[in-house]
């Protein structure tokens, strides 16, 4: 009899399975515990594990319960989606209360939200050239100019995916979508986005002027829907662009089919990575956040180390315009694409503003793995800003690790680094040149 071939599990998969299987576990903690010092580790970690697969099972399941009820309306779940906004629209979604999701769900596109969702778009090269074009779009939408903002981010949906798969989305449509699949996606998967597009392409034969509630691209742009400038139908064309980084990214790195099977972990592996989470369970309570800091004094350079000295190096890698350099001070987790990839995307990124002097104007230390550092930043052209950048501390293959371990390192979210607004007039401006010795210094503080 042939044997059955094994699938690779997507993300949802195994995040369920390993819940089921750290709560069968719970049951032999006496046994385990007799292991030795990772068996008493692992055996302390499993007591909070019970509940875990109840919990896991309703996270899973929240993408296609949402869709299930919200799909009909025009919405999609998808990865950059607020998860507690995702859960409240389904929950009341699902007790008849849709006019209140749709609600919950506009009000969740505000101005810092809709900033970083279209800065989070880069990250797909076939979105870049149309990156000022949605941010006119966005402009638009905070004003209210709803007539503007859903033809243009319609139009680029359209140009995206021609651009990706060599063909426009909205021309032959039901031939492409099911092109708009990728492995292990929240978005791209039957139900998600496929039949979203489908819904969106819905022939549009009549003249109307009533208030239209999805964006159906053929009655819009072909003139037939005359009642599409409302917040609704703008937020929901905001959401459907959304819904196409995770499927853009994978189809252009060539990742929307399974990956081959990796061989489960053996039993020893299993819980000697218990009782390293149990330790860093331990080292998470114990640590805690240092003061959070204004701006800090020039003349000094960030202690080695620290994140603010990180972020110090990948911004002078910028202001060099050496994207090698700051490659190699971007998350672990990011470079894991590769150098050459991770390089361009950065010039890409980044590139195409010069970066003339920068100081360091806040430090905040929101977790034990993760601290947040905000800089002003100076151009060559253009008016200066604030960038809010997350960095992690992570080991080399991208795994976070309590602040401080030996084989971490602190690393820059490049995608976080997009998120940036105009300078606060009451702000004092960076001053003096861009070398290492005009940043802020480090406090007196340690990396902890």
């Amino acid at each position: 009899m042939a044997r059955k071939a094994q699938k690779a599990k997507t993300s949802a998969e195994k995040l369920l399975e390993q819940a089921e299987g750290l709560e069968a576990l719970a049951h032999l903690t006496p046994l385990i515990g007799l292991l030795g010092k990772s068996g008493r580790e692992a055996a302390q970690a499993l007591k909070g594990s019970r509940g875990l697969a109840a919990q896991a099972r309703e996270l899973t399941s929240l993408p296609g319960r949402f869709n299930a009820v919200m799909r009909p309306r025009g919405w999609i779940a998808y990865e950059r989606m607020n998860n507690e906004v995702l859960r409240q629209a389904t929950e009341l979604a699902e007790t008849g209360k849709v006019a209140e999701a749709e609600e919950l769900l506009v009000e969740s596109f505000d101005p810092d939200s809709l900033r970083f969702q279209i800065a989070s778009m880069l990250a797909v090269q076939a979105f870049r050239p149309r990156d000022h074009l949605l941010q006119l779009a966005a402009a638009d939408y905070e004003a209210g100019r709803y007539h503007a903002v859903v033809p243009v981010v319609l139009a680029q949906i359209d140009g995206i995916v021609a651009d990706v798969v060599g063909r426009a989305v909205f021309t032959r449509t039901q031939d492409i979508a099911g092109k708009l699949v990728a492995w292990d996606s929240i978005s791209a998967q039957d139900g998600g986005l496929p039949d979203l597009i489908l819904l969106m392409a819905s022939p549009r034969n009549r003249t109307t002027e009533s208030p239209l509630e999805v964006p159906f691209r053929h009655g819009i742009l072909h003139g037939r829907d005359l009642g599409y400038a409302n917040r609704l139908v703008a937020a929901k064309t905001w959401a459907a662009l959304f819904s196409l980084r995770e499927w853009a990214i994978k189809y252009e790195r060539g990742e929307t089919e399974a990956p081959p099977v990796q061989p489960p972990p053996s039993l020893r592996q299993t819980l000697e990575r218990m009782a390293d989470v149990e330790r860093q369970r331990r080292a998470i309570e114990a640590w805690r956040a240092r003061p959070e800091s204004g701006p800090l004094p020039e003349g000094v350079a960030p202690r080695p180390g620290t994140p603010e000295a990180a972020m110090a190096n990948w911004l002078s890698g910028w202001r060099d315009r050496d994207f090698e350099a700051m490659e190699s001070w971007t998350q672990a987790l990011v470079r894991k694409l590769g150098n050459e990839t991770v390089t361009a995307r950065l010039a890409e990124m980044f590139g195409h503003r010069e970066l003339a002097r920068f100081a360091i104007r806040q430090v905040r230390d929101a977790a034990a793995a993760m601290t947040e550092v905000t800089s002003e930043l100076h151009f060559s052209e253009g008016p200066p800003v604030l960038m809010t950048a997350n960095l992690v501390f992570e080991d080399a293959a991208g795994n976070p690790l309590v602040r401080g371990a030996a084989q971490g390192r602190w690393g820059v979210n490049d995608v976080s680094a997009l998120r940036q607004s105009p300078l606060d007039g009451n702000r004092p401006a960076a001053t003096g040149d861009s070398s290492d010795d005009a940043l802020a210094g480090d406090h007196g503080r340690s990396d902890r």
